[in-house]
């Protein structure tokens, strides 16, 4: 019993638990046909996701469809 409660210590107390940066992912869907949406989401990317990206706070992934 002594050994299983000294192995729960160096668990608990001596190996803590690391925190690590959650990170946002975006993804967004794209059709390469639609002449309006390639504006809306040129404008959408610079106003919402450029800046979010370049602070490494989200990753962001893109699907180009037909």
């Amino acid at each position: 019993m002594k050994k299983y409660l000294l192995i729960l210590f160096f668990l608990v107390f001596v190996f803590p638990a690391k925190p690590y940066d959650k990170k946002t992912l975006v993804e967004r869907f794209t059709n390469c046909s639609c002449v309006p949406c390639a504006q809306l989401n040129s404008a959408w990317y610079t106003n919402t996701v450029k800046g979010l990206l370049a602070s490494g706070s989200m990753n962001h992934i893109v699907y180009n469809g037909d």
